[in-house]
């Protein structure tokens, strides 16, 4: 009987949990009933809908890029293929330069079509990405605003016409409009992969075969990426420094117990993440939906340690309640250890030499001069 193989992550950034499926392609946030940390789809939507200066990006290009695949596929028709099929409404679509994907906001502001609040919005999340793209040096950095916006404001716009709303579980929408892709080109111009890092590659590289192999596992090779501290990483009062919120030490314990009772081989590691520089979140949490981000361009880390035992992280604990907190606090203790590093490597300075004997760093993404 072959054996299907789970990998859980627990990440020390400010990310709802993502589910990736290798046996179905798709990328869904997810409602978990065990889980304090895990936000809603809801909440997602809401963010969406006040458009806070990219509390949720997505990306551009690919607007072209799906256009033209469609249109000259081999196995498409002859007919010519409209805009609303692909899921675009060439409101924005066709805007040729910055004076005119502006004008169109007054011009749909002035016909009732957006609200004020949302053209407002829409002005300054422009100048807001196009600042943070400039600053990359990017030759192309002028075209690749205007590419990724029209497709922005596009999404927007049709989302104010036809509201979507999710419900708790749904499938990635690919098609008629790729929002993957779409998410891939708009945040890609922000990354300065010359300031980013990778920890322990290897581990990423052993786990992706592993995944590789078990791709046709019955009800295997899915990865759940959950943030136990429900996404609420702040700065210090005092120090102004960023560090990984405290664990949920019931969220973790529901977890580890979900893996036990799962009926497939699973596997729970460690993973911090760096990210905030691009975005970063209000110093306080905000109760209101709709907190402003500002963009940046900026280096970036992710690094993944060994996997933690439950068993041999809790032997010298006597009770239930011990081990848990004993459990949380060694994969928290590993996430703020590669926090740390990821920091000393980024905003540090030291680069690749802040690699330590347990955190070794790489970067394998480099660009092409």
């Amino acid at each position: 009987m072959s054996m299907s193989s789970n990998y859980y992550y627990y990440s020390s950034s400010s990310c709802p949990t993502l589910v990736f499926s290798t046996t179905n392609p798709r990328v869904s946030l997810s409602l978990s009933p065990t889980s304090s940390s895990t936000y809603s789809s809801l909440r997602t939507r809401s963010i969406i809908r006040r458009f806070p200066y990219l509390a949720f990006s997505r990306a551009a290009n690919a607007a072209a890029e799906t256009f033209e695949d469609k249109k000259w596929s081999s196995s498409s028709s002859t007919r010519s293929i409209s805009g609303s099929e692909l899921g675009y409404s060439h409101t924005f679509i066709d805007a040729l330069s910055e004076q005119d994907l502006l004008s169109v906001i007054q011009r749909e502001l002035e016909a009732g079509t957006l609200p004020k609040h949302v053209a407002h919005s829409m002005e300054e999340l422009y100048q807001n990405y196009k600042n943070a793209v400039f600053q990359s040096g990017n030759p192309l950095a002028e075209d690749i605003v205007l590419s990724n916006m029209r497709v922005a404001f596009d999404r927007m716009y049709l989302d104010v016409k036809e509201p979507f709303e999710f419900s708790p579980y749904h499938e990635a929408i690919r098609e008629p409009f790729n929002y993957y892709m779409f998410g891939q080109n708009y945040i890609r111009p922000l990354i300065n992969f010359r300031e980013s890092y990778v920890g322990n590659v290897s581990l990423f590289s052993e786990m992706e075969e592993q995944l590789k192999q078990l791709l046709n596992s019955r009800g295997g090779s899915k990865i759940i990426w959950i943030a136990p501290s429900g996404g609420r990483d702040r700065p210090d009062p005092v120090t102004n420094q960023w560090f990984p919120a405290p664990f949920d030490a019931t969220s973790l314990d529901n977890m580890r117990r979900l893996v036990d009772h799962a009926g497939v081989v699973g596997h729970i590691y460690p993973l911090a993440i760096l990210c905030h520089d691009i975005m970063p979140p209000p110093p306080q949490v905000e109760k209101e939906i709709g907190e402003k981000r500002l963009i940046s361009f900026h280096g970036t880390g992710i690094s993944v340690a060994p996997e933690v035992n439950f068993q041999k992280a809790t032997a010298s604990c006597g009770s239930p309640e011990e081990a848990k907190a004993a459990y949380s606090q060694t994969l928290y203790d590993s996430v703020y250890e590669q926090y740390n590093v990821l920091q000393s490597a980024i905003n540090g300075g030291k680069g690749l030499e802040a690699s330590t004997s347990s955190v070794s760093l790489s970067q394998p993404l480099q660009p092409v001069d």
